[in-house]
């Protein structure tokens, strides 16, 4: 049997940490520098359109990029590979057009410069994101690497450029990160050596279609997903305004590479948790859990080590007469749950049990909402934080509960949607309808 560890897993890490800490490590040198030169209005209105763009992201991931990335490592031809570029990039095209023209909107409630440029930012890094998660899936890493690259080098160049000669200082940082997006882009598809794929034919649609029922979960999914971790910001932001958003966003971002690390670390084992699940390995998917839960874990712990020793002597406007310290605990504590339950949610995902994400993404929303409304109203913005460290915690042990059932239990299947005939998700678009249960459900 062949060991669940992965091939030269550490190397692989690297390259993909790396590619996440070039362009993570734009938006952090940013948000250090827009802490420095903003009024805390201006830095809340800019950490709130990134949270914005995270809202994208996870809508993409979930409606786009992460079944593109299921299908097409499944697929046994390159023309069905193609096919479902084709499919599911048309899709990513709707979702960041969407995505632009609700952060537009949102926006234009503080600032209608700023809106048109944030628009344009939270659009094409959606757009980008589904394209490094393709490039991912047509094993083509290093592509996806030199558009990260070139998406840091342009924005570093251009971000510079607006905060030295533009006197709107907000607006020359977004519209830099949406050049920068562009810039990727190119990238990505010049060392593919091909461009995008977007297919909006029937064919495409109607395969598309297909997947209403399980998409409409994730998108419920999704959205409980975003009032879980973004809830926080939108209850702030929306009760106290921007500037009470500035020292949660602040501190934050100091904890920002911690993110970065999950979402290396959720493309590199996506791939293989899928394989364990496909094959029924027991044995290979527990210890991969266990090993790489105990590895983010211990990360997790040796960063906050660092930053708890280096934040009592940073002074910024934004933590001005903030309580730091308690801060700094529960944006570490938000970010290492998140770490705790990663591999047993790639699971769920890898299964497509949208209904079961679905269910404790609610459970955690609903607790993290409650109690950050209530948070609100006896404390200061600041100690909202807690509410969302909640929310987080009771999904993670639901989601490690959920998980822990065996990958051979069969499941029935949905009362609506193709799986209604038991039909599996097939390799090849061409193919007809099998009598066999997908392996992935």
């Amino acid at each position: 049997m062949r060991q669940p560890a992965l091939p030269a897993e550490w190397s692989r890490l690297a390259l993909v940490l790396g590619g996440e800490g070039m362009q993570s490590g734009l938006h952090f040198g940013l948000n250090l520098a827009l802490m420095a030169l903003l009024p805390a209005q201006e830095y809340g209105a800019f950490a709130f359109t990134l949270v914005l763009g995270g809202v994208g992201l996870v809508y993409m991931r979930s409606l786009a990029a992460m079944p593109a990335s299921t299908y097409i490592g499944r697929a046994r031809s390159e023309a069905a590979a193609n096919f479902y570029e084709g499919a599911f990039g048309a899709a990513a095209l709707a979702v960041s057009l969407a995505m632009a023209a609700a952060a537009g909107a949102i926006l234009s409630n503080w600032s209608a410069s700023a809106a048109v440029s944030g628009a344009a930012t939270v659009g094409l890094w959606s757009l980008r994101s589904h394209l490094r998660t393709v490039g991912f899936a047509r094993r083509r890493a290093g592509a996806v690497t030199i558009g990260d690259a070139v998406f840091a080098a342009t924005g570093i160049a251009v971000s510079a450029a607006a905060l030295w000669l533009d006197a709107d200082r907000l607006q020359g940082a977004l519209a830099a990160l949406a050049v920068a997006n562009v810039a990727g882009i190119v990238a990505i598809a010049l060392a593919c050596g091909r461009r995008p794929r977007a297919d909006f034919g029937l064919r495409a649609r109607r395969f598309y279609l297909r997947l209403a029922w399980r998409l409409s979960w994730s998108l419920y999914s999704v959205t409980a997903t975003v009032l879980l971790g973004q809830g926080v910001a939108f209850l702030v932001v929306g009760l106290a305004g921007p500037a009470a958003f500035a020292p949660i966003a602040a501190m934050l971002a100091f904890f920002a590479p911690l993110r970065i690390f999950s979402m290396s670390l959720s493309n590199m084992l996506q791939p293989e948790i899928s394989r364990l699940a496909a094959a029924g390995d027991e044995t290979g998917w527990r210890r991969l859990r266990w090993i790489w839960t105990v590895r983010a874990v211990a990360l997790a712990l040796l960063y906050g080590c660092f930053c708890f020793l280096a934040i009592p002597h940073l002074h910024l406007r934004s933590l001005e007469h903030q309580p730091v310290m308690l801060l700094a605990v529960s944006a570490w504590s938000l970010y290492a749950v998140v770490l705790v339950y990663l591999t047993p949610r790639l699971l769920l995902e890898t299964r497509l049990r949208f209904r079961d994400i679905a269910g404790v993404t609610t459970l955690g929303a609903a607790v993290g909402l409650a109690a950050t409304v209530l948070i609100l109203q006896i404390a200061a913005p600041a100690f909202a934080i807690l509410g969302a460290v909640l929310g987080e915690s009771v999904a993670a042990a639901a989601t490690w509960r959920l998980a822990a059932r065996p990958l051979a239990t069969r499941r029935r299947p949905a009362p609506l949607g193709f799986w209604r005939s038991g039909m599996a998700p097939c390799a090849d678009p061409t193919c007809g309808p099998t009598r066999t249960t997908s392996p992935l459900s």
